[in-house]
């Protein structure tokens, strides 16, 4: 697994993450509404999440298996330089992965 920002080239795979997995997410997280589930919208929030990321607010990234498929979400907050010190989680794991212990 990997972990890489996130960028506007990520959208239809990350529209396909969110499809595939928005049962799961709707039992940990507020459903999104059905309009966000198009390529456009998921364009739009992708450039928002750039835009936060541009005024330092947090870091949007994606976690990828070894195949360079989307299995996870993730924003970075309150990054440390002394990455040792750095506390931060995964937003959402697809079910499979986390299921699996992954």
């Amino acid at each position: 697994m990997r972990i890489r920002d996130l960028t506007i080239d990520d959208a239809e795979d990350l529209l396909r993450f969110e499809l595939t997995n928005r049962a799961w997410f709707e039992q940990h997280i507020a459903p999104r509404p059905d309009s966000f589930f198009n390529l456009v919208a998921v364009q739009d929030h992708i450039r928002g999440y750039l835009n936060a990321r541009e005024l330092k607010q947090f870091h949007a990234c994606v976690i990828t298996d070894e195949q360079g498929m989307i299995v996870g979400r993730a924003n970075l907050r309150e990054i440390q330089r002394d990455w040792r010190d750095a506390n931060a989680l995964p937003e959402a794991l697809i079910e499979a992965k986390s299921q699996a212990g992954a």
